[in-house]
């Protein structure tokens, strides 16, 4: 939303924005109206790159349609232009509509208060149908409630509702969708949006709401996480549901703290007395291990303890061919399809010793190769070591050799049969079959200090490794474009992918690490 000449304007995202968070619309409220001191988040990492393919997503459909049609562009107004601005572009807009344009790009809606640049307007046989890019791989709602609410604005300026709105996918399929089927819930998130806009802008109290699944692309993340915090709210629990959270509140628990210290006797009767046992005492070792943190020391002690042995039962004998894998993806490469560009694994000889294997693809063609060299690889392993068994952490290794093996059509037989002969661990499951540990999350990385893993490189999260691979995408295509710099180009470029491998390879000695520890406690507690 905006603030322009004394009037509030709201778009299709503020719609969409009311749909899966008022507490996020008040926030933008406040700030718009000058009352909110703090600053909203940028888009950075996955969510940047999101923002990024986008619009390279956009382009690619603009110059599609502009190979077989007219194709008028709509320029967006100069915010210095002001309503005049704004109105100029939506009555350019609507000339086009009546002229019959074949294709309006960008084109400008505005009726006093809703204000929206739909991606594309495309001639219909009756009037114009909307159409909207994402790089999704399906429609999803907030997508649905703002080609309604563009839809709806063709009517407004005197063309037949249209009957049908496309999203144009990521994939390149249209996904089509009635119109009707959605307008009444925009409209009555418009004429919600409408009487909140109508009232004086104020700063919420508190200042954060309940998480939910918008919070990792919402520009208020950081505030309402910050004050989560401050508050010690429920939220901070691992695994911790909203239901519950509800639940727990009905009664008075409201803290980390609370939880932790709660006994029977306040059970809320919807929570079963497993899921209170479990949270109660996840909240507690939580307690304890933020109770010792400090500015020197902003993590504190991680503790672990065993409460069952339903993981470690399963975890195979150790074998001298053991391998500890993990891959590397970019959701974004190969024009949404994705690419997974490394298979990094570690191998430990007879001697004890250490060697980190790295396979490499930058294209489809080069991952099936990848896929291949890595299945031949272990076959031959498995050959000289028939009890060898393959660690990762987490489902993804698991599910995309099987997604890749029937995608490119080759080793199908062999990974299936992986998967017959359980050669592939998930430490994981195993690590939360048996174990808690005091940590918000249960990634690999929030493990590490367990075992006294320290990261050193640049690259962090699987996240910035995805960034890093883009800027060594983009670098190639720099240096191929600039012959007189192209050799620092491409030393850069290489660089890129150095960082990457080294994080890949701290990721599999995590594992390691991970898989050596849990056999440890298995020993202290199992006497296995």
């Amino acid at each position: 939303m905006q603030l322009v000449e004394n009037r509030w304007l709201f778009s299709a995202s503020d719609l969409t924005a009311l749909a899966e968070c008022s507490h996020a619309i008040e926030l933008s409220h406040a700030y718009r109206a000058g009352l909110l001191e703090v600053e909203p988040a940028p888009a950075v990492g996955m969510v940047k790159l999101a923002g990024i393919h986008g619009l390279r997503h956009e382009q690619k459909v603009l110059e599609q349609l502009r190979r077989e049609y007219e194709v008028l562009v709509i320029e967006q107004p100069d915010r210095d232009h002001g309503i005049a601005g704004i109105q100029a572009a939506a009555d350019k807009t609507y000339q086009a509509m009546r002229s019959g344009v074949d294709v309006i790009f960008q084109g400008c809606f505005f009726d006093g208060q809703f204000l929206g640049y739909s991606d594309f307007l495309i001639r219909a046989d009756e009037g114009y149908e909307v159409y909207d890019t994402k790089l999704a791989k399906s429609a999803k709602e907030s997508a649905l409630i703002q080609l309604a609410s563009y839809s709806d604005q063709v009517e407004r300026l005197g063309f037949p509702l249209p009957a049908t709105m496309h999203v144009w996918l990521g994939t390149g399929e249209i996904s089509s969708h009635p119109v009707a089927d959605h307008l009444q819930q925009m409209r009555t998130l418009r004429i919600n949006l409408e009487e909140r806009l109508e009232q004086a802008a104020h700063v919420p109290d508190p200042l954060w709401a309940d998480k939910r699944g918008a919070c990792s692309a919402c520009r208020w993340r950081e505030v309402c996480a910050d004050r989560r915090e401050l508050a010690r709210d429920l939220s901070l629990v691992h695994g911790i549901r909203g239901s519950q959270i509800r639940s727990f509140r009905a009664v008075g628990i409201r803290t980390v703290e609370q939880l932790g210290e709660a006994d029977a006797d306040q059970r809320p009767n919807s929570v079963s007395v497993g899921s209170f046992n479990k949270l109660s005492q996840q909240a507690r070792l939580q307690a304890t291990q933020d109770a010792s943190r400090t500015s020197s020391d902003p993590t504190g002690q991680v503790t672990a303890e065993f409460f069952a042995r339903g993981g470690v039962d399963n975890m195979p004998a150790r074998s001298d061919g053991d391998v500890w894998f993990d891959i590397e993806g970019d959701p974004f490469a190969s024009e949404g399809k994705g690419l997974e560009y490394l298979f990094g694994f570690l191998v430990r000889d007879v001697s004890n010793e250490s060697a980190f294997v790295d396979l490499w693809a930058h294209d489809p063609a080069q991952e099936k190769i990848m896929l291949e060299k890595f299945v031949d690889l272990m076959n031959e392993r498995i050959n000289r070591w028939p009890d060898l068994h393959i660690y990762h952490y987490a489902s993804y290794e698991r599910t995309k050799l099987l997604k890749l093996a029937q995608q490119h059509g080759t080793r199908e037989t062999q990974v299936q049969r992986w998967m017959d002969e359980k050669r592939l661990v998930d430490l994981e499951k195993i690590f939360r079959g048996s174990f808690r540990v005091s940590q918000r999350s249960y990634s690999l990385k929030k493990l590490e200090p367990l075992y006294g893993l320290k990261r050193e490189e640049d690259i962090q999260t699987a996240g910035d490794s995805v960034v890093d691979y883009e800027e060594y995408v983009d670098l190639l295509a720099e240096a191929a474009a600039d012959p007189l710099n192209a050799e620092k180009l491409y030393a850069r470029a290489q660089a890129k992918l150095s960082d990457i491998r080294d994080y890949n390879e701290v990721d599999c000695v995590s594992t390691y690490l991970l898989d050596n520890w849990i056999r440890e406690q298995m020993h202290q507690f199992t006497g296995h």
